[in-house]
């Protein structure tokens, strides 16, 4: 091979773009599909035989195009979504990059037939890199793009596909991520001949998901909305009972783009926060609108990611509502348990004034936590009303309770049977109580008679000094030296503990972190959860009368006492009916 610069051909340009553009039906369709949606289609057919292979057929009823845009149609580098360099930072078109058709048409058939509703309708195809136009077939407004025997002329290209039935999962996963993307446009699916999908046109988002996922009950399904200096949350995100063990039903768009991106992926985890384990996966359809400006959408090929000008910024404010939206949510459901049974006041069977004091009324605290709570059956907006009840006014003198196992406390409440963890009960009141003194900045601390030296290396040093006002916040002192770091003091609520382990865990906590300001809630929240984790009684401790009365009061006084801050649950419900079922007394 000579070493000698020369010009490539058109031709192999075309090719080599298409590498980029195209890695399989599936990238074909995604261009196609958004090109109709760009010229303001309304309804959209997607055609495909062979999971694409063979053909790949998308009709539209869009604005159409005339003689000369359909012949620069397949010319490499030709749009009309572009004209300037500023235009290319303010993209608001789903697309814009003139060598998608190009580069399609290089590496298969591909012919297109339009009308714009003025001129004569017009069928282009390239042919031996030739573009062919001529007088088409009669036809409504808008363009067909036929694409076949995509990879036909690259056989190195070709071999790479997989089966016809894998491809078509590809090109569905497309699909369903262009339909989520416009609700309000109606698409069609034929595959092999065979209707699949037929959605209708929506008003609302709520609509096309329950047409994609039949599954999901639509109940479950809360809608969020959140708008602040120039960026908007809005889309719906799932109950916390219906989290599952996969990322299956998980979409984030940016400006009406489906893209894949670590920060804002966190962010939703994040605003979860202990409503659900770690290892489960929310379930969110959401949408981030932004100035153009303020991302850029062309770092890469297939724009699957996008790169934002204050990320920090992004992460903040979609963790912080996912957040405040959970709780406003969850203590409103609280509250309409407790408010469910009115107007006489009753109690705990063996208890004495328990009650929510309220104008004129006390209310029967009837918890139905694992079965009310994580079976949410109500749709609330963002700004729901304020909690009209002080749970702080809950008191309770005395609690007719079992412990079993040194490690649950069973109790009766109405025609219901509690099983309380322990464990995960105490976790939830000191979490809540070291959140509020954290916010307060009135944690209660311990010096220590001898401070204690922790090994450090210089990385960690680095690591704890990044991090010093957030753990001098929750009650440790600490001191940078020469390959340690001394600790002379210690939050009180760590008295008696292996408070080493604790910290140790901490630093651990903050190694998953990014460490800086746009993530601190979520580090925090990790740091006051292992505290909380680290103080609170354990599985195998047995409680005293007074001790075990107190945690029950002090549970239902919380803000979210049906999760623990890993999202474990802290209650199990049994019915009267289950038990007297189980038993032969009912039928």
């Amino acid at each position: 091979m000579s070493g000698r610069i020369h010009q490539l051909s058109t031709q192999l340009i075309n090719k080599i773009a298409a590498g980029e553009v195209v890695e399989r039906p599936a990238s074909v369709v995604k261009e196609l599909l958004e090109n109709a949606i760009d010229a303001g289609a309304k309804s959209i057919t997607l055609r495909l035989e062979n999971g694409g292979m063979q053909l790949i057929e998308v009709s539209d009823d869009g604005s159409g195009m005339g003689k000369d845009d359909a012949r620069l149609a397949f010319v490499q580098h030709a749009t009309s979504k572009i004209s300037s360099l500023e235009d290319l930072g303010a993209i608001q078109s789903m697309g814009f990059r003139g060598e998608a058709l190009a580069s399609i048409a290089s590496i298969s058939s591909a012919t297109l037939h339009t009308f714009d509703g003025s001129s004569q309708p017009v069928a282009a195809k390239v042919r031996n890199n030739e573009i062919l136009v001529e007088q088409g077939d009669a036809r409504q407004q808008g363009t067909t793009v036929t694409i076949r025997n995509i990879f036909a002329n690259i056989p190195a290209r070709k071999k790479f596909l997989r089966s016809a039935t894998t491809e078509y999962k590809y090109v569905y996963e497309m699909f369903v991520i262009e339909a989520l993307a416009n609700p309000d446009i109606g698409f069609r699916l034929i595959r092999d001949g065979k209707p699949i999908l037929e959605l209708r046109p929506q008003d609302m988002l709520a609509g096309r998901v329950t047409e994609l996922f039949p599954g999901l009950d639509s109940n479950k399904m809360l809608p969020l909305s959140f708008k602040k200096e120039g960026l908007q949350f809005s889309g719906l995100i799932g109950h916390p009972g219906i989290a599952t063990s996969v990322a299956a039903q998980q979409f984030l768009f940016v400006n009406k783009r489906y893209v894949s991106d670590r920060v804002m992926n966190k962010a939703v985890k994040d605003g979860f926060s202990s409503t659900i384990s770690r290892e489960s996966k929310p379930v969110y359809f959401l949408f981030l609108e932004l100035p153009p400006g303020e991302v850029d959408v062309n770092v890469h090929p297939r724009k699957l990611e996008v790169r934002f000008l204050q990320p920090g910024q992004i992460y903040h404010y979609l963790s912080s509502s996912i957040r405040l939206f959970l709780e406003k949510v969850l203590q409103q459901e609280l509250y309409s348990n407790f408010r469910r049974n009115e107007p006489e006041p009753t109690r705990i069977a063996g208890t004495r004034d328990f009650a929510v004091a309220g104008p004129g009324s006390a209310v029967k605290p009837s918890i139905e936590f694992t079965r009310q709570l994580l079976g949410h059956n109500s749709q609330p907006e963002m700004m729901l009303p304020e909690l009209k009840f002080d749970q702080g006014s809950i008191s309770v003198v005395d609690f007719n309770f079992l412990q079993i196992f040194n490690t649950y406390l069973v109790t009766e409440q109405g025609s219901k049977l509690l099983i309380i963890d322990q464990h995960a009960a105490d976790e939830r009141v000191k979490y809540e109580k070291l959140q509020k003194q954290f916010n307060d900045n009135t944690v209660t601390a311990q010096a220590l008679l001898i401070p204690e030296h922790y090994p450090a290396d210089e990385k960690l040093k680095i690591l704890v000094q990044q991090n010093l006002d957030l753990l001098t916040r929750t009650g440790f002192k600490l001191q940078i030296q020469q390959g340690k770091i001394l600790i002379a003091q210690i939050p009180a609520i760590l008295q008696g503990r292996d408070f080493l382990k604790t910290f140790t865990e901490l630093i651990s906590s903050l190694r998953l972190g990014k460490l800086n300001l746009s993530e601190n809630s979520a580090i925090l929240d990790r740091v006051l959860a292992t505290i909380a984790c680290h103080s609170s009684y354990r599985a195998g401790f047995k409680l005293t009368h007074t001790e075990g009365t107190k945690l029950i009061a002090d549970l239902f006084r919380c803000k979210l006492p049906y999760s623990c801050p890993h999202g474990r649950p802290i209650i199990w419900e049994v019915e009267r009916g289950s038990l007297e079922k189980n038993f032969k007394r009912k039928k």
